[in-house]
């Protein structure tokens, strides 16, 4: 007996057929899209034994499945049988038909399964029609057993906009008239079921199709007889005529046949070919030409990829189409194949024997020498400085490099990457004025992430006991040398671990990618030398302020002369600060930049740190910590606060600070209250901002120049 098994984006059909093909029994189920692998095969069974089938009298399962997830259960599934011949039908699958359809994956595997059937029972040309709730879907088959495609169509349960989100997961359908009445893509496939309408207007597919094979034939060769389709066509369709025709240029290719990379040809040649001699080796390299140099009867160029710069040397008398080639610009994109050699003077080149245009360059970059320094040029065309500029690329290069070096060094630790949602319904997990949105589909303002903390505690209390994100967050701040509104962080947090724990951490990681990228801890940042080695001083706040601005606080000291102190230094003092603002705002003013450290700065007043435990010793203050490095700030770091009824009293200070006008204040923040009541272990967290990081390790002084593209005011005159 053979098993079937349809399953569809709502509803499961299983189906038992006889050994003459009869159908036996069969259920239809909903759809479960968790269910696992084994609570299929216990469901199978169990309706089997509803009707007295033993499963040893199945020799066969066929599976079709629309739901990507469950296919791959699905097969699981059937491996619970192994001695029973499975087939399971999904996008890509071989049948047998010649599929025509642009890309075979995108055919889902109830069409290939209706398909196939429609073909051994009928023969061809024929039309398939599928009612399902999600939707109607309509294929055409010739009479050589070709599959063309067809028409998908909105079903009775769901709309247009379902279709859609669910079952193709398609969010950007143009719905205009297709090229062909019959769907060669997905997206085809959608804009001619929504145009040609439903069942009665089927025999709006047959134009599109019917010249392709006027006599049909079953797949024995027998005759059959043709059925003409109502004439119910709302939209018949036009040629393809009337479609506006792609301009492709006659100059450049599609594709470009590289042999070899800059790179690739310095490291095989450079060493063994003496100057003026010849390799033999004929290679094809391509990239931008970035210099020129015409000497009538031959041009030099630099040619220049991702990897490096390398000559290529055309001839008059060698190089195909020679004239056109000696009228490049620079910019231009070329690929070029011919011999390495090393000229005379020493210099490996390739001497073009024929060459390819890739991209003209409209636009022309700065000079050679000094590359593009106009700074305003350079973050609004970085395209153009990653070429004119060889520091950019190189600083990009070491950032890209740190994220992958970051990622791996905490992945050896048994830390878990995770991500966490950007929408947040309450702004939270750092002192930041959010920048708002709206969700229109479910009325609902949305907040742009200003830290993933609270969604990653979350994760602790879910069992994640080493988690950490490196997440791209927003805050809707000024712009400085320091800051951008858009900017990537990494946050970690560490069950059963504190502050203490994180000092260690952080200095370790740091002096280990400052090794990988610079090769030494040991380095020069603005001109000044800078010691990376672990350990790094560990200091309080008010000892460092002590140290500098020559005065001690805490937080009981009078509030009035907090103030007196504060205004003595230069900070512009707000009635509504306490005693923990008003150190804080004295630490920044006259301590912060004088710190070129490293120093991991302790223990700071409760009042500015909500999110921080109570420290075990000193009271107002908490167990935090702020590592400082050249003057800046480059992360902020916890003992995590785990009571929850303790965090909903911070929670509701930070609440009337924001009714009373500080917008960066935070709001309560019910659900990861809620969360705590669930138990969060001991737990030490940490954020650190990778920009600042890379501006450390690169040398580099500005923000801007460590963030591809940086946030701008907008062009004078746009």
């Amino acid at each position: 007996m053979l098993l079937a098994i349809d399953v569809g984006n709502t509803q499961t059909v299983i189906g038992l057929y006889g050994v003459d093909d009869s159908l036996l029994y069969h259920w239809r189920i909903s759809t479960v899209p968790d269910r696992t692998a084994d609570e299929h095969a216990l469901l199978v069974t169990q309706l089997l034994d509803l009707e007295g089938v033993d499963d040893a009298d199945i020799t066969g399962i066929a599976v079709c499945s629309t739901v990507p997830h469950l296919t791959a259960v699905m097969r699981e599934m059937t491996a619970r049988w192994p001695s029973i011949e499975a087939v399971v039908v999904e996008p890509g699958v071989k049948t047998g038909l010649p599929i025509l359809y642009e890309n075979p994956r995108e055919v889902g595997a109830d069409r290939i399964a209706n398909a196939v059937a429609a073909w051994e029972m009928y023969g061809g040309p024929s039309i398939v029609v599928d009612f399902s709730g999600t939707a109607t879907i309509i294929d055409a088959i010739t009479g050589k057993g070709e599959y063309l495609g067809g028409a998908i169509i909105p079903g009775i349960e769901i709309s247009l906009d379902a279709l859609f989100e669910r079952a193709a997961s398609l969010r950007q359908v143009e719905l205009v008239e297709p090229r062909s009445a019959i769907g060669r893509n997905i997206v085809e496939s959608v804009q001619s079921g929504a145009l040609y309408g439903f069942a009665s207007q089927v025999d709006g597919l047959c134009p599109g199709y019917g010249h392709r094979d006027r006599e049909p034939q079953r797949p024995d060769g027998a005759a059959v007889g043709v059925h003409r389709v109502p004439g119910a066509v709302a939209h018949p369709a036009r040629p393809a005529a009337h479609l506006p025709k792609e301009h492709v240029s006659d100059q450049v290719p599609y594709r470009y046949e590289r042999t070899h990379a800059v790179a690739d040809v310095r490291a095989d040649f450079d060493g063994r070919l003496a100057p003026g001699e010849e390799s033999g080796s004929v290679v094809s390299v391509a990239g931008r030409l970035m210099l020129l140099r015409d000497q009538g009867k031959m041009v030099f160029a630099e040619l220049r990829d991702s990897g490096g710069a390398l000559q290529v040397w055309a001839l008059s008398a060698l190089t195909e189409d020679f004239e056109a080639f000696s009228a490049l610009t620079l910019g231009d994109w070329v690929g070029a194949t011919g011999e390495v050699v090393k000229t005379r003077r020493g210099e490996l080149s390739v001497k073009v024997a024929k060459w390819t245009l890739l991209a003209k360059a409209r636009s022309q970059f700065g000079d050679k020498w000094r590359g593009v320094t106009d700074t305003d040029t350079r973050y609004r065309q970085r395209y153009v400085d990653l070429w004119a500029n060889k520091g950019s690329r190189d600083v990009f290069v070491l950032r890209s490099r740190l994220v992958s070096l970051l990622r791996r060094w905490l992945e050896d630790r048994g830390f878990v990457e995770v991500e966490t949602p950007i929408f947040h319904p309450v702004p939270g997990g750092a002192a930041a004025r959010p920048f708002t949105t709206h969700h229109n589909a479910l009325d609902l303002d949305l907040y742009l992430r200003i830290a993933p903390e609270l969604y990653l505690k979350r994760l602790v209390v879910g069992g994640f006991e080493k988690v950490f994100e490196i997440a791209r967050v927003f805050r809707n701040e000024g712009l400085s040398p320091r800051h951008n509104p858009e900017f990537t962080m990494l946050e970690l947090y560490w069950a059963y671990a504190d502050y203490r724990d994180m000092m260690v951490l952080v200095e370790e990681m740091v002096a280990s990618l400052a090794t990988e990228l610079r090769g030494t801890t040991t380095l020069s940042y603005g001109g000044r030398p800078l010691d990376l080695t672990p350990p790094w001083r560990r200091a309080t706040l008010a000892e460092l302020v002590e140290e500098h601005a020559g005065v001690a606080l805490s937080p009981r000291m009078p509030i009035d002369e907090l103030r007196r102190i504060a205004g003595e230094h230069g900070v512009a003092v707000e009635a509504a600060w306490g005693p923990g603002k008003l150190m804080l705002e004295v630490f920044e003013k006259t301590t912060e930049q004088q710190l070129w450290g490293p120093v991991f700065v302790c223990d700071y007043p409760k009042e500015v740190s909500p999110l921080a435990r109570d420290h075990r010793e000193m009271a107002e203050m908490v167990e935090r910590f702020e590592p400082i490095v050249a003057g800046r700030e480059l992360g902020n770091a916890f003992s995590e606060l785990v009571d929850p009824d303790e965090q909903r009293r911070r929670f509701e200070d930070q609440a009337r600070a924001r009714a009373a006008g500080d917008a960066e204040a935070m709001p309560v923040d019910d659900d990861y209250v809620r969360a705590l009541e669930y138990g969060l272990p001991p737990t030490a967290g940490l954020g650190i901002g990778i920009d600042r990081l890379v501006m450390l390790l690169a040398d580099v002084a500005a923000i801007r120049d460590v963030i591809l593209f940086p946030t701008l005011r907008p062009e004078a005159g746009s």
